[in-house]
């Protein structure tokens, strides 16, 4: 039937049916911009350990926000009249990059990140409120 619904607290006076189509439209488009950054900039995995870990983890998602729509934008002004990018995609192919895209930043390569993440993150942390499973481990062998 291709009829659209509107339901507003504007009066036709304001805004006639074709400004209400117009904004909706617009709405819809952020609306869009932020499914993206929800569902593939991980904006709800930050890393709360520490507060500059924190304040890292935020100013990071807020840049690869900024660059998923800059690149959206581009792509669409360069792309052909029939054809609209996806910010959707794009932030999906961003998200599946992000390990590329960080050694592209650090200028390293994908094996020396790699080995530093798991210089970094990989090994227990001495702990003094308990043991961790190897330090179990070897207490039961001596025990």
């Amino acid at each position: 039937m291709n009829w659209n619904l509107f339901i507003t607290s504007v009066s036709g006076a304001v805004w006639s049916a074709e400004v209400v189509r117009d904004v909706y439209r617009l709405r819809w488009t952020i609306e869009i911009v932020f499914k993206a950054w929800k569902s593939h900039l991980r904006l709800q995995q930050l890393n709360i350990h520490s507060e500059s870990m924190l304040r890292l983890s935020v100013m990071s998602r807020l840049l690869f926000c900024a660059l998923t729509l800059d690149i959206w934008a581009d792509l669409e002004w360069r792309s052909p009249a029939h054809r609209h990018a996806s910010v959707l995609r794009v932030a999906r192919v961003l998200s599946d990059c992000a390990a590329l895209i960080t050694c592209i930043v650090f200028r390293c390569t994908p094996a020396q990140l790699l080995d530093d993440l798991l210089r970094a993150h990989a090994f227990h942390r001495p702990r003094s409120d308990r043991q961790n499973t190897p330090q179990g481990l070897a207490v039961l062998r001596t025990g």
